[in-house]
């Protein structure tokens, strides 16, 4: 091997020295042995090696669900156009969010959220209602039926309500009840904040588990508090087990004045959204 190395060096100080050999001169002087070594390390550090790159801080990213809605599409009950007046969607994110948003750095035990963007900000406008449509087990025959008028609501196994401006959130297990479900407002559950053009809603992670509705609710213990035996508090990086579901956006203020988010369909008809399992755990944590 070192013949080969020695072999492959002198070819190339000979062609250099070829090269660099002005008109008229035949002689050169010749290399010395400390010389010839100091060209094979140049050359040798000059040849491409498969040394991996060390990753990067922002490689290991956290998937989000992200969706977009068409600007000044709102509507009245018998279907017309009307001005949104506050009620305009614009995009839709939902996942494991706090770590994304600085605005969350005080809320840690609520990792799953729904950021809500608006063309105008809710401050400015006056009372109306965010409502985010959760069919749990993506199943359209389980569940209530919400649809009203060539909106198709299918199977949806929770409710969860804002009013706007103030921010004030509460959630209904339809599921179980039906439009006469028990309004639950419980800030340990469903938290509710306005940050300009958003409004970020936080979720208790069990309020997202089909089973959890099924079973009846469990009202998660005061911060701070000791967790006793036998009460399940899992976290998407926990052992949750968590799987995808359905979402639905709208707003309304009265039946002559709505906004479904659409993205690109009639407006009249909902976006069926599906928030996947990536999206509720976090895969730099190392686990589900």
């Amino acid at each position: 091997m070192k013949k080969i190395i020695y072999s492959f060096v002198m070819v190339v100080v000979l062609a250099l020295t070829a090269c660099a050999s002005p008109a008229g001169v035949g002689t050169t002087q010749p290399l010395t042995a400390d010389q010839a070594a100091t060209i094979a390390a140049a050359t040798m550090q000059a040849l491409p090696t498969n040394t991996p790159m060390p990753p990067t801080a922002g490689a290991c990213q956290v998937p989000t669900l992200k969706a977009s809605d068409a600007p000044s599409d709102c509507f009245n009950g018998s279907g017309g156009p009307v001005a949104c007046a506050g009620l305009d969607l614009l995009g839709v994110e939902a996942g494991l969010l706090i770590k994304s948003l600085p605005e969350l750095a005080d809320l840690p035990d609520f990792p799953i959220g729904f950021v809500v963007t608006f063309v105008d900000p809710p401050q400015v406008t006056e009372e109306f209602t965010l409502y985010l449509y959760l069919d749990l087990d993506e199943n359209a025959v389980t569940g209530l039926d919400m649809s009203f008028g060539a909106s198709a609501l299918p199977g949806i196994d929770r409710l969860i309500g804002v009013t706007l401006p103030s921010g004030e959130s509460w959630t209904q297990a339809v599921a179980k009840g039906g439009y006469d479900a028990e309004i639950i407002r419980d800030e340990a559950q469903v938290s509710a904040r306005v940050v300009g053009d958003r409004v970020i809603v936080l979720v208790f992670p069990k309020l997202l588990e089909d089973g959890f509705v099924a079973e009846g609710e469990q009202t998660p213990p005061p911060l701070g508090s000791l967790i006793t035996v036998g009460y399940s508090f899992q976290l998407p990086v926990g052992g949750r087990v968590v799987s995808p579901f359905t979402l639905y956006v709208g707003t309304t203020r009265s039946i002559d004045a709505l906004d479904l988010f659409n993205g690109n369909q009639g407006i009249h008809a909902p976006l069926s959204m599906t928030v996947s399992e990536n999206a509720q755990y976090n895969p730099c944590a190392g686990g589900s």
